[in-house]
C-alpha cells in the first residue's frame, strides 16, 4: 500500500487507467506538470510494485490486483464505473489541459457505447482543448452512421480541426467520407486542401481523377499543384485510373493539361509513348513541353523519327529545345551507331530553317560513326 501526494492529480489519472484496463504491466512515464488542487490523499495498492524518483515526482509501476482510493471514491481492477467517476472528476476545465485530454481519452475507451455521442458533443461544443482527442477517436468508431454524422461536421470546424477530422475520417473511406473530403479540395484554407489531397490520394482511385483535375484548374499554388500531381501518380486503381487521367486530358488545357500528361507518363511509363507523341504535336505549348519531357525519360529508337519531325516542324524555341533533348535521349538508347547517324542525317535532308538544322547538327557528335 502506498499513499501518494494528493497534489499530483496526474497520478490519480494514470493509476485509474491501470484499474480500467487491468494491464499486466503499466508504467507512469515522465511527468513534468503543474500541481493540481485535490486535498484528498490518494491510496494505491497492488500485488506487485516498483518505483523510482524522476525529477520532483515518484514514478510507480504496478502489476496484478490494483486498488485505488481517493476520498470517498474507491476503484479496483475491472471496476469501470468507479474508474469512470474518477475520470469525470478530472475532466472539468479547472484541471490542466493534458490531464483533461487524458481523462477524455480514457473515458472514450472505457465507455464505447456512449463514445460517439460524447465525441459529437465535444466536436460541436466550445471546448477546443478537448477536440483533438475527440476527433482522433472518430477513426475507431464502429457504428455504421459514424461517417455520415462526422462528415457533416467537417466543414463546420476550424481549419486545424478539419485537418484532424480528415485524417480520422479517411480510415472509414466510404461514400460519405469520400464526398466530404472531396469537397474539402475547394476549401479556402490551403492546409485543409493539401490534407484532402493527401487523404484522397491514399483512399481513392479512378473517381478522384476529375476532382484532382478540377483542383488543378482552380489553384495557382505551386506546392499544391505538385501535391496534386504526386497524388495522381500514386493514385490506386491501375488501368481504370490511367483511363480516367486520359479522359481528363481531353477537356484540359495549359498547365493543368501539362501536369495530367506528366502524371499519366509516370503511371504508364513507355506504354504512354503513343499518347505522348500525339500531345507533343499540339499547339498547347505547356502540354507539348510536358509530353516531350516525359518522352525524354521513356522514348526509345522507335520514337526518334517522330521526335525529330517535331524538332524540325516547330517554330517555338522552348518546344524545339525540349524536342532536341528528348531526341538526344532516345538516340542514346540505340546501340547501333550507324542507325543513330542515319536517322539524324535523314532528318537533315528534310529540315527547313537554320534553327532546326543547327539543332540536328548538335545531335550528330553523339551518333559516333564516320558519316556523322
Amino acid at each position: 500500500s502506498q499513499i501518494l501526494n494528493p497534489k499530483s492529480q496526474i497520478v490519480s489519472l494514470l493509476a485509474a487507467a491501470l484499474l480500467i484496463f487491468a494491464a499486466p504491466l503499466a508504467a507512469l512515464a515522465e511527468v513534468e506538470l503543474p500541481l493540481g488542487e485535490s486535498t484528498a490523499a490518494i491510496r494505491i495498492r497492488a500485488t506487485h510494485a516498483t518505483h523510482w524518483p524522476q525529477g520532483s515526482y515518484e514514478v510507480w509501476v504496478l502489476r496484478g490486483e490494483c486498488l485505488l482510493e481517493q476520498g470517498d471514491v474507491r476503484a479496483k481492477s475491472g471496476d469501470a464505473k468507479a474508474a469512470a467517476a474518477l475520470y469525470e472528476g478530472i475532466l472539468g476545465d479547472s484541471q490542466p489541459t493534458y490531464v483533461r485530454r487524458a481523462a477524455l481519452d480514457a473515458l472514450l475507451r472505457l465507455d464505447k457505447a456512449q463514445a460517439q455521442e460524447r465525441i459529437l458533443q465535444v466536436v460541436r461544443g466550445p471546448d477546443s482543448a478537448l477536440k483533438p482527442v475527440a476527433i482522433a477517436h472518430v477513426r475507431a468508431l464502429p457504428s455504421k452512421n459514424a461517417s455520415e454524422v462526422f462528415a457533416v461536421e467537417l466543414p463546420k470546424l476550424t481549419p486545424q480541426e478539419q485537418v484532424w477530422m480528415i485524417d480520422s475520417l479517411a480510415v472509414h473511406a466510404d461514400a460519405d467520407v469520400s464526398a466530404a473530403i472531396g469537397n474539402s479540395l475547394s476549401s479556402t484554407d490551403a492546409v485543409v486542401r493539401r490534407k484532402a489531397i493527401s487523404a484522397l490520394g491514399q483512399m481513392g482511385n479512378a473517381w478522384c481523377v476529375p476532382l484532382f483535375a478540377r483542383a488543378l484548374d482552380r489553384t495557382k499554388d505551386a506546392e499544391e499543384r505538385r501535391a496534386l500531381e504526386a497524388a495522381l501518380i500514386s493514385l490506386p486503381g491501375g488501368a481504370a485510373t490511367d483511363r480516367a487521367v486520359a479522359t481528363a486530358l481531353k477537356g484540359s488545357t495549359g498547365n493543368t493539361r501539362a501536369q495530367l500528361i506528366s502524371a499519366l507518363a509516370r503511371r504508364e511509363g513507355p506504354a504512354a509513348n503513343r499518347l505522348l507523341l500525339s500531345e507533343a504535336t499540339q499547339s498547347d505549348v505547356p502540354a507539348a513541353k510536358a509530353a516531350l519531357r516525359a518522352l525524354a525519360r521513356t522514348a526509345s529508337g522507335n520514337e526518334v523519327t517522330p521526335l525529330l519531325e517535331r524538332l524540325t516542324s516547330t517554330r517555338n524555341a522552348e518546344v524545339r529545345s525540349e524536342a532536341e533533348h528528348a531526341a538526344a535521349q532516345a538516340i542514346s538508347r540505340i546501340d547501333n551507331p550507324a542507325r543513330r547517324s542515319a536517322l539524324v542525317r535523314e532528318a537533315l535532308g528534310w529540315a527547313q530553317g537554320d534553327d532546326s538544322r543547327l539543332a540536328l547538327l548538335g545531335l550528330l557528335p553523339a551518333c559516333g560513326d564516320g558519316p556523322a
